[in-house]
């Protein structure tokens, strides 16, 4: 998942590759309670990228990035994700918080997310999202996404995903 906004490399995250039939089945693993449950990780390449300055000019509230990214297990393509984030706050020291949505789409359906993405001024950014649906073999999708912005076009994500 892409998340670029301002200096801060990227969602999808949040949003981040595998042939996710075969994949899955790999990277399948238990966790919680009441479900089957599978991790897939990838690894989310931004495609492309539109920052939109809606407010005042330069990176405050309101501004918009619209994004798409392929996903990739190891070298493979997987499938690919898109979104948009809405910046809500900038703070004094260059952080801020936006809300994004993004949807995942991989074999077999999609996996739609969103949630608040906070980035620090400096260092490295990590976020956390809610799945809140999909499609096909994961339209009863929950679960959580999270992921690591490697840097300006790369972002490590992990999909925790019920069924």
């Amino acid at each position: 998942m892409a998340l670029r906004l301002g200096a801060v490399a990227g969602l999808t995250t949040v949003l981040t590759g595998l042939p996710i039939a075969d994949a899955a089945a790999a990277t399948s693993s238990s966790f919680g309670t009441g479900g089957d449950g599978q991790v897939i990780h990838l690894l989310a390449r931004l495609t492309s990228r539109t920052d939109l300055d809606l407010g005042a000019p330069g990176f405050d509230q309101g501004d918009e990035e619209v994004f798409t990214d392929d996903l990739f297990r190891g070298s493979v393509k997987v499938g690919y994700d898109g979104g948009v984030c809405t910046v809500l706050i900038v703070e004094p020291d260059g952080s801020s918080e936006s809300q994004c949505t993004a949807t995942f789409s991989l074999p077999g359906g999609q996996i739609a997310a969103q949630g608040l993405i906070r980035l620090p001024a400096t260092g490295q950014a990590e976020f956390d999202i809610a799945i809140t649906g999909g499609t096909g073999k994961y339209r009863k999708a929950r679960g959580h996404i999270s992921g690591t912005f490697l840097n300006a076009t790369d972002s490590q994500i992990a999909i925790h995903v019920t069924h």
